[in-house]
């Protein structure tokens, strides 16, 4: 089957029938968002590309990054990689409505 321009989310997408199925969709042409856990495993041991990840994301249609938790060295390195690119630290939840009034 053609599932090009679907988003398919597959829960325990790593083992198993989960895995199966999210091979097939994503044979299929789906993007399947599925593999967090295996992929944020791997960030433990790999290197980061984060230059790849904010082209990625701008690709797709991306303007602002968000990054959330307590520092902003992502976003410092964001604002260096794409200058068109908005990038802000959100530190906490009253933050939030700051950051979205700003796009």
């Amino acid at each position: 089957m053609n599932y090009e321009g679907q988003i398919a989310l597959v829960t325990g997408a790593t083992r198993g029938i989960g895995a199966a199925i999210a091979q097939t969709l994503g044979a299929g042409g789906a993007t399947v968002i599925g593999t967090i856990r295996e992929a944020l495993v791997q960030q433990l041991y790999k290197p980061v590309r984060w230059v790849a990840c904010v082209q990625a994301l701008k690709a797709r249609g991306a303007k602002m990054l968000i990054e959330m938790g307590p520092g902003k060295v992502l976003t410092g390195l964001t604002r260096r990689i794409d200058k068109s690119l908005s990038a802000q630290p959100l530190f906490d939840a009253s933050g939030l409505a700051k950051i979205l009034n700003l796009s």
